[in-house]
C-alpha cells in the first residue's frame, strides 16, 4: 500500500498547473536592482533599512559567527539557495525550531548552510511581519522572498570586500563590522597575497546576482594580484582552491571566477520546488490529516474513486431499465438519485480503494498566460473603454487643483505620505468641473472596480472645501454645510480608516450603530440627528466636516419606514409616500448637507425603494454617486432610479426634435428628456444607447484598465494593475447524473410567474423556490436529497464544528467496512461521496489542490445561494483546506474579523467562500489573493464584475486568474445567457468609439466595416488588411462574440442567438396573461 500511495503522489501531474505561475519579483542587477525591487526609493531608505532591526542583527550574526572567519572555507561549492531552503524547511518541520528559536540556539554542530538558513529565515519573516518590512502587505511568493534575501546576502558580502568595506556604503560604515580574517590554525599558501586572492575568488563566488560590473572589477583586481606570484606559488594556490571547490572545481584561480560568472545563477539561485517543500515537510509515514502531503494524497484518491465510479456507470449505461412504471410522489427521486448517483454498494469492495501502479495525469494547463494572451486581454479591455466618458488633465488643471508637483500629485489637505495615482487627478478635476458648472444636480464616479474611487472622492471633497475657502476670501457667499457619505454597513470602518489615512484636516463623525464602530480619529454621533444639531447651525463651518453613515441607518431614522411609523402614531393613518418628506417630521434633514456622497450607488437603482427615497428627501446641493457598476441590472431601468438625483426636473419643449434637444444642455440634462427619448421600450437599443452616451458625458467619468492618461497615449491605467485572465470551463454531468438532473428539472421547471398587480405594466417574477432548487441541483445533486436539511438548519449550526460538517453529508456516505481502520481510506471515501453529483466541484478541487496546497496561494470562491456556500465549505473542510465562509448570519464584528484574518495571515485562512447574496461590494481582498473561482452563476453581469473586483484592484501585483465553472444543459446556462442579454445595453453604452460604430453603421460605415469575426475570433482590420471569405460582419453576431469573449467563453457563431431590438422603432406590445403564462411554464 505504501508503494501505491507513493505512486499516487509522484505520478499525478501536480505541477501541470491550473493557471499560470505567479509573476516573479524582478530583482534587477546588483544593489540598485534589489533596492528598486524592495521599494526602497532613496539611498537613505536603503541605508536605514540595512541598519534597522529587520536586517542588521541577523547579518552581524552571520558575518561574525561564520563569514568573517574564513570566507573561502566557509562557502564550499554546493551551498546554494535550494539547499538553504531545504535546511529551513527540515529545520522547522514537525514543530522543530532549529532556526526560529529566539534564545538558546545550539550552534555547536552548525555548518555554513545552517548559518545561512538562520539568516534567511529571520530576515524574511521579520520583513514580512513588521509594517516597516519590505515584504509587508505585498503579494510576493515565498520563493521570491527567498530569492530577494539571497540576493541581499550577495550584496552585503560585496560590501565587506577589502576594497569596499571601509567606504561610506561599505560594511564598516553601515554595520560597524570588520574585515574578514583567517581562521586560527588554518593553512596559509602564498602569504598575504594568497589570502587576498582567495578572498577575491570567494567574493566572486558569493555575488550570485550576475552583476557583471562587480564581476569584471573583481577579475581585474585578481589579475593584478597574480602578477606578484611565481609559477610555483600560483600552482600551490590553485591546488588549495581546487580542494575548496571540490572534484569538479576550476583548474585555476581565474577559471574559478570565470565559472562563477557563468554558472552561479544555475545552481546557487535554484529555488526549492513546491513538491520538494511538501515532501520535506511531511510529518509522518502514516496518514496524518493535518499534513499537506497526506491532504494531496487523500484528494487524489477521492478523485480516483469518482473516476472509477464514472467508468462503472458508463459500462452499465446500456443496462438501464426503461420499462419500469413511474412511481408515485417522490419515488422518482430515489430512483434517479439514491440508486444511481449516490449508490454506495459500488464502493464496498476493497479493490476500489487500491491505487494502481500508475495514475493518469488529471491536470492540464487551463489558463495559459503568454505575451500573446496578455496582448489579447489588453485589446479586450479597450472594447469597453469609452473615451467620451473620460477627460484629460493639463498642467493648468493640476495647478487649479492645488497640485504643485505633477510627478507626486497630492491635493492640499492630504497627508505627506499620500500620493495619487497618475490617472486619479483627472477624475477629481472632472468632478470639480461638474460641481462648478451647476448644469446637473450631481455626478457619477464610475471608474472600474479597483481603480481607487475612495481616494478620488476624498480628493474631490478637499478640492471643494479649498474652492469655497478661496471664494470666501474673495467675499463671495458660499455654503459651509457639512458633507454626508452614505455607505453599505460592511464598509463603514474601511471608509473611516481611509478618511483618516488620507487627510488630517477632515473631521469624521460616525452616525451608525454604537461607539464600537469608531475608526481612527473619528467621533460618534449620539442619538438621532435633527436640524437643531450643532453641525447644522448657520455659523458652523462644516466644509471639512464629514458625517459617515449607512443606507440602513439613514432609511431607518430618516426614511420611509421612520416617517411611516411617526405618521401612523401622530395622525392614526397610513402614510402615502410623496416626492417630499413631511415638513413637520421632527427628524427631516432636507438641505442640511452640501455634498451627499453615495458609495456603491447601485443601491439606489430602484427609485421606489425606501433607501432611494431617503436619499432623495435629503435634497443635497450636489449628489455624488460612486459605483463601478452603474448599470447593475439593466441600463435604462437603473438610470431611472438615479435620474432624480442627477437631473433637473424641467420639461422639454414638445415642438423640438430629439436631435435639437440634445444640442441644448438644459433640455438634454433633464429627467423629462430621459423619460421621453431614452427610457421607452419603443426606442430601439442602438438609438437609446447613442443618446445615453451623449447624456452621460456631461455627468459621468468612467475609466477602465485600458484607459490612457492622456487619452490616446500609451500610458494606460492597466500598466499599474495586472490584467484579468478569465476562462469558462464546461464540465458535464455523467450520464447517470444528467438523468437525475433532468428528472429534477421536469419537476421544477416553472421558474417565472406573471405579476399582474398593475394591469398596465405586467411583470415576470421569479418563483424563488424553483429557482433555488434548479441552481442548487446544477451545482450538486446531493441538494435534492438534503433539501429539507439545508432549508431547516441555520448555517451557523451546519458549520459550527467538525461534527456538524460531517453530519452534513453523513446521510449520503457511509465509510467502507474494513477489517482494520484505515484513516486514509475512510477520509478519501467520504470526500469522494461529496464529489459525486458535482462535476464542478470535482474540477475545482483539483485546481485548488494545485493553487492552495502546492503553491501556497489564496483563493476566493463565489456561490449563489447559502446552501452552495455550505456545500463548498463542508467539502473543502473534508479535504483538509483551511477555508472560511462569509455568510449572512455573521454579525458585524465576526464579518470584519474574518476579512481581516484572510487579509493579514499569509499562510493560513487560505480560502474565503462568499455568496453573491451577501453584500461585499468595496471589500479589498487583493493583498495576498489573485485566484477567483465562480462556482455558481449570478443573475447579473455586474455582480460578477463586483466579485472579480475584490482582488482586481489597485495594489494587486499578480495576474488575476478567474475560473468560471458551468455544467452544460442545465438551468444555470439559461441564467447566464439571460444575464448577458440584460447586460448588453450597458455594454453598448460603455463601448469604445470604434466598436460604437456598430450601433449606427449607416453613419460611420468605415469603422463599422473594420470589425469582423474570423475563425471565431473578433478582429479589427487595419488599413492594410482585407476581408476574407467567411468573415462575419453582422452587428448582432459581433456583439454576441464580444459578450462571450468578455466572459472568457468560446463563441460559436452557429448557435442560435436572441435578436435584439431592430434599428427602426417598433410598437410596444403588452403580453397577454395567457401568453405570458405559457412562457413562464417553459422556464427562461
Amino acid at each position: 500500500m505504501a508503494d501505491q500511495i507513493e505512486d499516487l503522489w509522484k505520478d499525478v501531474d501536480l505541477e501541470g498547473d491550473y493557471g499560470d505561475e505567479p509573476i516573479k519579483l524582478d530583482l534587477g542587477k546588483g544593489r540598485k536592482g534589489l533596492q528598486h525591487a524592495l521599494n526602497l526609493g532613496t539611498l537613505e531608505d536603503w541605508k536605514a533599512w540595512l541598519k534597522s532591526d529587520l536586517v542588521a542583527p541577523y547579518w552581524k550574526e552571520l558575518w561574525e559567527s561564520c563569514l568573517r572567519l574564513d570566507t573561502v572555507q566557509s562557502l564550499k561549492r554546493g551551498i546554494g539557495l535550494s539547499q538553504v531552503q531545504e535546511l529551513m524547511h527540515t529545520g522547522e518541520a514537525g514543530g522543530k525550531r532549529r532556526y526560529s528559536q529566539v534564545f538558546g540556539r545550539d550552534q555547536s554542530s552548525w555548518q555554513v548552510g545552517d548559518h545561512l538558513a538562520c539568516f534567511s529565515y529571520w530576515v524574511k519573516n521579520e520583513n514580512l511581519k513588521s509594517n516597516q518590512g519590505v515584504f509587508y502587505g505585498r503579494n510576493i511568493s515565498d520563493e521570491d522572498m527567498d530569492r530577494a534575501v539571497w540576493a541581499l546576502k550577495g550584496v552585503l558580502v560585496e560590501m565587506h570586500s577589502p576594497s569596499q568595506i571601509n567606504k561610506p556604503m561599505g560594511g564598516a560604515a553601515i554595520f560597524g563590522t570588520s574585515r574578514a580574517e583567517k581562521r586560527p590554525g588554518s593553512p596559509v599558501a602564498g602569504g598575504r597575497q594568497s589570502k587576498r586572492i582567495k578572498e577575491k575568488a570567494a567574493l566572486s563566488f558569493l555575488v550570485a546576482d550576475e552583476d557583471e560590473m562587480t564581476k569584471q572589477r573583481l577579475d581585474k583586481e585578481l589579475e593584478a594580484l597574480e602578477d606578484d606570484f611565481t609559477d610555483e606559488e600560483m600552482a600551490n594556490l590553485e591546488e588549495e582552491l581546487q580542494k575548496v571547490a571540490g572534484p569538479a572545481g576550476p583548474s585555476s584561480s581565474r577559471d574559478f571566477i570565470k565559472n562563477q560568472n557563468t554558472t552561479s545563477a544555475s545552481w546557487m539561485e535554484d529555488v526549492l520546488t513546491p513538491r520538494k517543500k511538501i515532501e520535506l515537510g511531511r510529518k509522518s509515514g502514516k496518514y496524518n490529516p493535518s499534513d499537506t502531503y497526506w491532504k494531496i494524497v487523500c484528494i487524489n484518491m477521492a478523485l480516483h474513486l469518482t473516476k472509477q465510479k464514472e467508468e462503472k456507470s458508463q459500462n452499465n449505461s446500456d443496462d438501464d431499465d426503461d420499462d419500469e412504471e413511474p412511481e408515485a410522489d417522490d419515488a422518482w427521486l430515489a430512483k434517479d438519485i439514491n440508486n444511481a448517483v449516490f449508490e454506495n454498494d459500488l464502493y464496498q469492495s476493497l479493490e476500489d480503494f487500491e491505487i494502481p501502479a500508475t495514475v493518469a495525469p488529471t491536470t492540464e494547463t487551463l489558463l495559459e498566460i503568454n505575451p500573446e494572451s496578455v496582448t489579447r486581454l489588453q485589446e479586450q479591455q479597450k472594447w469597453l473603454d469609452n473615451a467620451e466618458l473620460q477627460v484629460d488633465c493639463t498642467d493648468e488643471d493640476l495647478s487649479a487643483l492645488g497640485i504643485e508637483d505633477p510627478n507626486y500629485p497630492r491635493i492640499p489637505g492630504m497627508v505627506r505620505s499620500c500620493c495619487l495615482k497618475f490617472w486619479q487627478p483627472a477624475a477629481i478635476w472632472k468632478l470639480w468641473r461638474i460641481w462648478a458648472d451647476h448644469k446637473t444636480l450631481g455626478g457619477v464616479l464610475a471608474d472600474s472596480v479597483g481603480l481607487g474611487k475612495t481616494i478620488e472622492t476624498i480628493g474631490f471633497i478637499l478640492t471643494v472645501a479649498r474652492q469655497k475657502r478661496q471664494q470666501m476670501q474673495a467675499n463671495f457667499k458660499v455654503s459651509t454645510k457639512p458633507t454626508l457619505i452614505i455607505v453599505p454597513p460592511h464598509l463603514i470602518e474601511q471608509w473611516a480608516s481611509e478618511l483618516g489615512n488620507v487627510s488630517n484636516k477632515l473631521k469624521v463623525l460616525i452616525y451608525f450603530g454604537d461607539n464600537r464602530t469608531q475608526g481612527g480619529s473619528s467621533l460618534f454621533i449620539k442619538g438621532r440627528l435633527s436640524r437643531d444639531h450643532d453641525i447644522f447651525r448657520p455659523d458652523y463651518d462644516g466644509r471639512y466636516t464629514v458625517v459617515l453613515t449607512t443606507y440602513q441607518t439613514l432609511e431607518a431614522r430618516h426614511g420611509l419606514s421612520a416617517v411611516s411609523q411617526w405618521h401612523k402614531k401622530k395622525y392614526s393613518s397610513q402614510y402615502k409616500p410623496t416626492d417630499r418628506i413631511p415638513s413637520d417630521y421632527p427628524y427631516e434633514l432636507r438641505k442640511c448637507f452640501d455634498l451627499v456622497v453615495c458609495d456603491e450607488a447601485h443601491y439606489l437603482r430602484n427609485a421606489n425603494s425606501g433607501t432611494s427615497l431617503a436619499v432623495h428627501w435629503l435634497r443635497g446641493s450636489f449628489n455624488l454617486l460612486i459605483t463601478a457598476t452603474p448599470f447593475f441590472n439593466t441600463r435604462n431601468t437603473d438610470f431611472q432610479g438615479y435620474s432624480r438625483l442627477l437631473l433637473f426636473d424641467r420639461p422639454t419643449p414638445p415642438d423640438m426634435r430629439p436631435e435639437e434637444l440634445m444640442s441644448q444642455d438644459k433640455y438634454l440634462l433633464s429627467v423629462d428628456f430621459f423619460r421621453k427619448y431614452i427610457f421607452p421600450q419603443t426606442i430601439d437599443d442602438h438609438t437609446s444607447a447613442t443618446r445615453m452616451r451623449v447624456l452621460l458625458k456631461h455627468l459621468m467619468i468612467r475609466r477602465s484598465m485600458a484607459s490612457a492618461v492622456p487619452i490616446g497615449s500609451e500610458r494606460t491605467i492597466g500598466r499599474d494593475i495586472p490584467p484579468v485572465v478569465r476562462k469558462v470551463f464546461e464540465v458535464p454531468f455523467t450520464q447517470e447524473e444528467g438523468d437525475a438532473y433532468n428528472a429534477y428539472w421536469d419537476k421544477n421547471r416553472k421558474v417565472l410567474t406573471l405579476d399582474t398587480t398593475d394591469p398596465n405594466t405586467p411583470r415576470f417574477k421569479w418563483v424563488m423556490q424553483n429557482l433555488r432548487r434548479l441552481v442548487l441541483g446544477g451545482s450538486w445533486l446531493g441538494f435534492v436529497m438534503l433539501e429539507s436539511l439545508v432549508m431547516k438548519i441555520q448555517e451557523k449550526q451546519v458549520v459550527a464544528g467538525e461534527d456538524d460538517i460531517k453530519a452534513f453529508y453523513r446521510t449520503l456516505v457511509k465509510p467502507p467496512e474494513t477489517e482494520e481502520e484505515d484513516g486514509l481510506q475512510v477520509a478519501a471515501h467520504q470526500l469522494a461521496g461529496m464529489l459525486k453529483g458535482s462535476p464542478k466541484m470535482r474540477l475545482m478541487i483539483e485546481v485548488l489542490r494545485d493553487q492552495v496546497l502546492l503553491r501556497g496561494e489564496k483563493a476566493l470562491i463565489w456561490t449563489f445561494f447559502p446552501g452552495e456556500e455550505v456545500y463548498v465549505h463542508a467539502t473543502l473542510r473534508a479535504a483538509g483546506f483551511d477555508a472560511l465562509m462569509l455568510h449572512s448570519n455573521l454579525d458585524h464584528k465576526e464579518r470584519n474579523d474574518m476579512v481581516n484574518n484572510f487579509n493579514t495571515h499569509r499562510d493560513s485562512y487560505m480560502i474565503l467562500i462568499m455568496s453573491y447574496l451577501v453584500n461585499s461590494a468595496g471589500l479589498n481582498l487583493q493583498r495576498f489573493c489573485r485566484n477567483v473561482h465562480l462556482f455558481s452563476v449570478a443573475l447579473a453581469r455586474a455582480i460578477i464584475e463586483q466579485a472579480i473586483g475584490r482582488v482586481n484592484r489597485v495594489g494587486q501585483t499578480q495576474v488575476v486568474q478567474v475560473f468560471d465553472y458551468r455544467v452544460p444543459d442545465t438551468f444555470q446556462i439559461s441564467l447566464n445567457n439571460r444575464a448577458s442579454q440584460k447586460a448588453l445595453p450597458g455594454v453598448l453604452t460603455d463601448m469604445s468609439s470604434s466598436l460604437a460604430s456598430l450601433l449606427e453603421p449607416e453613419k460611420d460605415y468605415v469603422e463599422a466595416n473594420k470589425w469582423v469575426l474570423r475563425d471565431g475570433n473578433l478582429m479589427y482590420l487595419e488599413d492594410v488588411d482585407e476581408r476574407k471569405k467567411g468573415d462575419i460582419t453582422d452587428p448582432d453576431t459581433l456583439l454576441d462574440a464580444i459578450m462571450a469573449e468578455l466572459e472568457g467563453a468560446q463563441f460559436d457563431p452557429n448557435k442560435k442567438k436572441k435578436r435584439r431590438n431592430p434599428m427602426t422603432p417598433r410598437k410596444k406590445k403588452t403580453p397577454t396573461k395567457k401568453a405570458a403564462g405559457k412562457k413562464a411554464a417553459g422556464g427562461v
